[in-house]
């Protein structure tokens, strides 16, 4: 785990062409790359949450030269100042959910397969090369409030979970943690969503 590091780039970890597996990147705070800047490794079944790119228009995870790839990550909570990005990657990202970061969910030319991209506050929009395994739905994730709790395990009807996808595709599971909880009612909202139920 990397957390609470402040640096200019890669406040978690700046790697070059190193794998990365497992790794849940928690707190950090850059000018660029704040949880992760990577160059040509790969990044594999990490979470990443409350991590801050403090730097005008940059990413909490970005590639550094741009043959990176991404598999099976979780990225959600995250900021990046001054219409920045969650990711911005060059390569491939796969199996991945961007969801609920203070962003727009990409940036850069990376090919993405099997993504889920939800409630980013600057676009969910894909950047760069993406076929029809991509889609926009919420995760479903076990816990309310997954940046928080550190819980990023998903509901068993999750989009994410698999055998679910919305168009049928073979993906598999999406995403940093496996099937954790049955469905469940409670629902992430805001506080003017939940006032207005009881005007």
């Amino acid at each position: 785990m990397a957390s609470g590091t402040l640096t200019t780039r890669g406040g978690g970890v700046e790697a070059f062409g190193d794998s990365i597996l497992g790794c849940t990147f928690v707190g950090n705070r850059a000018g660029d790359g704040s949880a992760l800047a990577f160059d040509s490794g790969v990044v594999r079944d990490c979470a990443f949450a409350r991590n801050e790119a403090f730097l005008a228009g940059q990413a909490t995870v970005s590639t550094v030269i741009g043959t990176g790839t991404m598999v099976g990550c979780t990225l959600v909570g995250n900021t990046a100042t001054g219409n920045g990005t969650v990711l911005l990657v060059w390569g491939t990202v796969t199996s991945t959910i961007v969801a609920w970061n203070q962003a727009a969910a990409c940036g850069g030319h990376a090919t993405y397969g099997c993504c889920d991209l939800y409630g980013n506050s600057l676009g969910d929009e894909i950047c760069g090369a993406g076929g029809d395994t991509n889609f926009h739905a919420d995760p479903q994730f076990c816990a309310v409030d997954p940046a928080a709790s550190m819980n990023f395990s998903l509901q068993q009807d999750s989009s994410c979970a698999p055998g679910n996808h919305p168009s049928g595709a073979s993906c598999g599971l999406i995403g940093a943690a496996p099937v954790g909880c049955g469905t469940v009612s409670a629902e992430k909202t805001t506080w003017s969503r939940h006032k207005s139920l009881y005007r």
